[in-house]
């Protein structure tokens, strides 16, 4: 199990960005209007790591079993580790990490697990939602903003993450009109797409993919893609795009989004992540995300 978890890139995050006009008010009658936009890293804030359970313990087994040769593996099991520390490295999005592995692992002789690498992100994909966040995006909805998420989670490992969250009764496309996510590298891009900066991978899920396969936080490709798309949902509903304002719970992207364009602001998790805090310090986390935006005139 601990082999399987390995081979995750740990960073998943997930953003937010209501579209509104000022005073909070946005476009009635299809009047143009011009917009500041608010991006939210949301990781360790929107959502939670869990354990994996039992049942999906028991269906990584059944993978083993239906190729003994990886036992072997365990022999080499550091090396196989250090490689999956490597590649994560080298690699955005955790469908491209284990697939890249488990084709190191074929090309080594330890067999051909490729086809279950899906199956393997979808059990190895555990998350929760944190209601204190989920209750903000849904009140930042209900007083008229336009929601942009934007996480560097590649499509399919953000389909495994949107399952999770609607089994805990959150469904990201009620909440949010669009999600920039990233490629899965080994699947081409339609010919029909690859005209823009982003496409639709999977239809009725809001879901925009960078084409380019280094645009992730925090290179500037990345940011050009979420002000591109971002543009293009405010154009879908009649507004112009005045400013962005995005935050981030790593420094690094916070910064990366000031050096391109975009005022950042880092989102400081008491505790240092919601994993470790109480729900006293996520609490307190939450009211200072309020403070700062109420820095910004904007009241929530």
């Amino acid at each position: 199990m601990k082999f399987f978890r390995s081979i995750l890139f740990s960073a998943i995050t997930l953003l937010i960005a209501p579209l509104c006009a000022e005073q909070k008010t946005l476009v009635n009658n299809n009047v143009q209007t011009k917009a500041v936009i608010f991006a939210f890293d949301m990781d360790d804030v929107m959502s939670i790591s869990k354990k994996v359970g039992f049942i999906d313990f028991i269906g990584m087994l059944r993978i083993v079993f239906h190729h003994p040769s990886i036992l072997s593996a365990l022999i080499n099991i550091k090396k196989i580790q250090k490689d999956g520390v490597t590649i994560s490295k080298e690699v955005n999005g955790s469908t491209n990490v284990i697939y890249t592995l488990l084709n190191k692992l074929k090309e080594d002789g330890y067999g051909d697990l490729r086809d279950y690498a899906d199956e393997i992100m979808n059990r190895s994909m555990k998350r929760k939602p944190i209601q204190q966040m989920v209750d903000a995006a849904k009140s930042l909805k209900d007083q008229g903003y336009v929601l942009i998420g934007a996480t560097n989670q590649d499509w399919k490992q953000h389909l495994a993450y949107r399952e999770q969250m609607r089994k805990h009764g959150v469904d990201l496309n009620e909440i949010f009109d669009a999600v920039l996510v990233t490629r899965v590298n080994h699947i081409q891009v339609p010919e029909d797409q690859k005209e823009k900066s982003f496409f639709i991978p999977v239809e009725y899920e809001n879901m925009y993919a960078a084409i380019d396969k280094n645009a992730y936080k925090p290179h500037k490709e990345y940011y050009e893609i979420l002000k591109d798309l971002t543009k293009y949902i405010a154009s879908q509903k009649g507004i112009t795009v005045d400013s962005i304002i995005f935050t981030d719970d790593k420094k690094e992207n916070a910064l990366g989004a000031n050096n391109n364009g975009i005022n950042g602001i880092h989102f400081e998790l008491a505790g240092g992540s919601a994993r470790k805090t109480s729900p006293e310090d996520l609490q307190k986390t939450v009211n200072n995300w309020k403070v700062q935006l109420n820095k910004k005139g904007i009241a929530l």
